[in-house]
């Protein structure tokens, strides 16, 4: 009986140590997804943000021009 007892909670503990690593894959999925999202975001806003300092100047120089003609 006490045998029998004993393998019945090494399988329960074997199952419970198989969600653990189960939810924390999918804890983990999830963080570096949003992580990756996050530094996404902040790439393409940087991204932007050189494009329009680099093309901001001949936009302005393109329109004054038109409105001193």
């Amino acid at each position: 009986m006490n045998s029998k007892v004993t393998y019945l909670s090494s399988r329960s503990l074997a199952a419970y140590e198989t969600m653990l690593i189960e939810t924390f894959a999918q804890q983990y999925k999830r963080d570096t997804r949003k992580q990756r999202m996050k530094v996404l975001g902040i790439w393409l806003g940087f991204t932007g943000l050189a494009f329009l300092a680099l093309a901001l100047p001949l936009f302005i120089q393109d329109f004054l021009r038109m409105l001193w003609l």
